[in-house]
């Protein structure tokens, strides 16, 4: 969600990740929904683990 977005890629940075693009594909959707592009050049499970524990900002 668009509130996410911010806490969201602040985490990533933490975790060295590089965050490539943010946008939304709808217009007046409730609620405003916002894709996230991000990347990292390392070993898959290093990355989904990083991935997991920044995942924790998001809301249920």
């Amino acid at each position: 969600l668009q509130e996410e977005v911010n806490p969201l890629l602040t985490e990533l940075r933490k975790r060295d990740i590089i965050v490539t693009a943010v946008h939304n594909h709808w217009l007046f959707e409730e609620p405003r929904a916002m894709y996230m592009h991000f990347e990292s050049v390392e070993p898959p499970l290093e990355f989904a683990r990083k991935v997991r524990e920044a995942f924790k900002v998001l809301k249920d």
